[in-house]
């Protein structure tokens, strides 16, 4: 029985929906960060940081700063820490 699937078709559609969505989140200044929680790795979205701070991604909230709480697809908490940089 022949295979229909084609590996080098599917690798390219996965390419150019990532660039797509990159695009799509950078357009509505938001960012894609990656849920730190053991074996979970899905992507959540929050807003993009102000100019001169960076993004840092934990599992708990910080007692001093800004941050945004946001939620992945499994439903984890995710804290986004906007960090002044140096």
């Amino acid at each position: 029985m022949a295979s229909i699937y084609d590996r080098g078709a599917d690798d390219a559609f996965r390419q150019a929906l990532s660039e797509a969505r990159q695009a799509a989140l950078t357009a509505q200044d938001l960012v894609e960060v990656t849920c730190p929680h053991p074996d979970c790795g899905r992507t959540a979205t929050a807003p993009t940081p102000d100019a001169g701070r960076e993004i840092t991604v934990t599992r708990s909230a910080a007692l001093v700063g800004e941050y945004e709480k946001v939620h992945c697809p499994a439903g984890h908490k995710v804290f986004v820490h906007y960090c002044k940089t140096p």
